[in-house]
């Protein structure tokens, strides 16, 4: 069975801020604010991985 991928919406729920502020800092780029360690902790946590796809 294949595993399921987590969204950047769902790191963005965990984190408690927008798709995009989350988008930035997974992209790292454009200003974040104080969010950063928050967005990155549960993105860690829930195992996040960006699609390669996605971003090319």
């Amino acid at each position: 069975m294949k595993a399921r991928k987590v969204t950047i919406v769902e790191v963005a729920k965990g984190a408690g801020v927008s798709t995009a502020t989350a988008s930035r800092v997974l992209g790292k780029y454009g200003y974040a604010g104080g969010t950063k360690e928050r967005v990155l902790a549960v993105a860690t946590k829930l195992g996040y991985q960006p699609n390669k796809i996605a971003r090319g």
